[in-house]
């Protein structure tokens, strides 16, 4: 199965596995490119790495419920989190998560609730499974021809991949979004722009073959934990009026550390003509006066959703502000069509279960502090004019 295929995850708790590997089973014969940990990890991999480096890829995940997994304090529960994190930061506006019944329960978690569910013990329930995921592809590449046709921009994902074998050794791998139009110029050069800022980090791993270390590392250990790893993947680019932004899930691991690391970096440009927006701390017209509003619009959406993380609501706000003091703490950010999305990576504002953070703060709060050429390649300029939407309100507390 080709990497460029769509990835499916499967998420479960380890005593479940008997019953889901027929479903899996299933699924693999039908030519889906699926990734299961028992059947993707290798001996000394670093697993919780892999896991988060498949979910950040995956289009959709099947999420097999039971009782060992609802009421298991296991890392099925860690994977539920960490998929649920990752629809509410989706691009696009299709659920990507089929939850599958392996046990009748009395109650489903609250943040599945709403989803539509497969019984496993149906008769149909593997070709529901399947007409599920063939119709959540379906409608991913239906959205991505209309955002193409709609914008009048065409991009093909290419994948790269190198790794050598050291002390330590390092692997790579990264996708571009090749850019082109007939009808907007200079679109090709953001291609070039993106590939040059990866292989840059592509390049700072080579270098292991400068430092090799016989002392800590040696031939005798897992290949996994003596190799630093960097993988960014590009999710679907996200195109706001003549704005455009490449948001790229970045995964790197040092060899031997006791886990990865991730953040998410977007790449953004206006479209005509074609130049690369600026970091934050420029994005705004007078920065020493917005940094307050962008920090205490972000500080309270942080609060709201990591509150329940913590044991003392003191703690949760003290880390919070710790990790949101300067300009430097918002470095990294996209465009959606609905404002500006803050993404803070792990540690940062939580700790490293509560993974990346994202924080939307409204177009509605910011249109009239950017320049007034982006607010009109936004599509924005207009708002001045508009009565805000009560549902958009500011956050208050």
């Amino acid at each position: 199965m080709a990497e460029s295929e769509p990835l499916i995850f499967i998420s479960y708790a380890s005593p479940d596995r008997a019953r889901v590997d027929p479903f899996v089973d299933d699924l693999e014969r039908a030519n889906f490119n699926i990734w299961m940990d028992h059947r993707r990890l290798v001996a000394g991999q670093n697993w919780d790495a892999e896991i988060r480096r498949a979910l950040g890829r995956s289009a959709v995940v099947i999420l097999f419920m039971s009782e060992n997994s609802v009421d298991r304090r296991g890392y099925a529960q860690r994977e539920i989190k960490l998929a649920l994190l990752k629809a509410e930061e989706k691009l696009t506006s299709d659920i990507y998560i089929i939850p599958v019944l392996l046990d009748e329960l009395p109650a489903y978690p609250d943040s599945v609730a709403h989803l539509h569910m497969v019984r496993a013990w149906e008769s149909n329930a593997a070709a529901k499974i399947d007409a599920a995921i063939s119709e959540q592809l379906n409608q991913i590449g239906q959205h991505v021809r209309s955002v193409q046709v709609d914008n009048r921009i065409r991009w093909v994902e290419r994948n790269y991949k190198e790794k050598w074998d050291g002390l330590p050794g390092y692997e790579a791998e990264f996708n571009i979004m090749e850019l082109s139009s007939s009808e907007i110029d200079n679109v090709s050069d953001i291609n070039g722009i993106v590939r040059g800022v990866i292989l840059k980090s592509v390049s700072k791993q080579r270098e292991v073959k400068f430092s090799q270390n016989s002392v800590d590392y040696s031939f005798g250990q897992s290949r996994y934990m003596r190799t630093n790893t960097y993988s960014a993947h590009c999710r679907e680019p996200v195109i706001c009026n003549h704005v455009l932004s490449l948001p790229y899930m970045i995964h790197y691991y040092n060899a031997g550390a006791a886990h990865g690391m991730e953040h998410i970096e977007s790449y953004n440009f206006t479209l005509d003509p074609v130049t690369m927006i600026p970091g934050p701390m420029d994005l705004f017209q007078s920065s020493n006066e917005v940094f307050p509003i962008i920090q205490d619009i972000c500080r309270k959406n942080l609060y709201k959703q990591l509150l329940n993380e913590f044991v003392d609501s003191n703690e949760c706000m003290n880390w919070i502000c710790g990790g949101t003091e300067e300009w430097s703490h918002f470095q990294f950010y996209g465009f959606s069509k609905e404002g500006v999305e803050f993404y803070f990576p792990p540690y940062q504002v939580s700790c490293y279960a509560d993974g990346i953070r994202t924080v939307l703060v409204s177009k509605w709060d910011i249109h009239q502090l950017i320049p007034k050429h982006l607010a009109e390649a936004l599509g924005w300029s207009h708002l001045r004019w508009q009565q805000r939407p009560s549902e958009t309100a500011p956050a208050s507390g």
